[in-house]
């Protein structure tokens, strides 16, 4: 950032796209700045629905060896359709500014939202069975 502002002059927005998410569209970027700024965040990152949900199928080992769900509802939870809709962040897309990224340490240390990217789009490439999954949509979409 100290980089382009001494060779560009100061700017007011950082988008940050990691390789790591080649099936991005201009809309999904695009979509992340106009969120961003219209609701006053500090920051819009991009999710998608996720496959698991904390709240109905995802367990956690306790220190006496027995399983509990991550996060336990006050109501009786008996179908997954029925728990909280939850999403996984993805690399799509990070819409934020320099001020935010220069003056904080964590991604939720100021005021977050979030777009929500097709799964279809939002394949984050982290070892080679992402890498085969991406380039078979990519192969499919073409």
């Amino acid at each position: 950032m100290a980089w382009a502002k001494n060779n560009y002059g100061p700017f007011d927005g950082f988008v940050s796209l990691p390789a790591t998410s080649p099936l991005r569209s201009v809309e999904d970027v695009e979509g992340a700045i106009e969120k961003r700024a219209h609701v006053g965040a500090d920051i819009c990152i991009s999710v998608t629905p996720a496959s698991r949900s904390p709240y109905f199928n995802m367990v956690k080992e306790t220190e006496d060896g027995h399983i509990e769900l991550v996060n336990k509802l006050e109501s009786n939870v008996t179908r997954r359709q029925d728990a909280p809709e939850v999403f996984d962040i993805t690399t799509v897309v990070y819409a934020t500014t320099p001020d935010f990224v220069l003056n904080n340490n964590g991604l939720f240390a100021g005021k977050v939202t979030s777009i929500v990217i097709p799964k279809l789009r939002a394949v984050d490439i982290d070892d080679i069975y992402d890498f085969r999954m991406a380039e078979a949509i990519f192969q499919d979409i073409e």
